[in-house]
């Protein structure tokens, strides 16, 4: 099972966050105690994170103004990689 966050790019752009550093910016001024970095929006993007803390899940709900399934989708189907020996 993997998690797809391919909605959170048109659920920032209707609340007005126009880019990945919007977000970051928007995310701190919300709850500056979260610990978030650029890099972790960049790999929710890429589809590289590995886990994805409820408190981050509840900020972006916030300064999105929707709800976390708006953007938040899992695959039950992900793409298969080899099994490095």
């Amino acid at each position: 099972m993997a998690t797809n966050f391919s909605n959170l790019k048109k659920v920032m752009i209707n609340a007005g966050i126009l880019s990945q550093k919007d977000l970051v910016e928007k995310i701190n001024e919300f709850d500056p105690t979260i610990p978030l970095s650029k890099m972790t929006i960049s790999r929710m993007f890429r589809g590289k994170l590995k886990f994805l803390p409820v408190d981050l899940i509840y900020a972006i709900s916030k300064v999105t103004d929707s709800d976390p399934g708006d953007w938040i989708a899992v695959d039950d189907n992900p793409p298969q990689f080899p099994n490095p020996s």
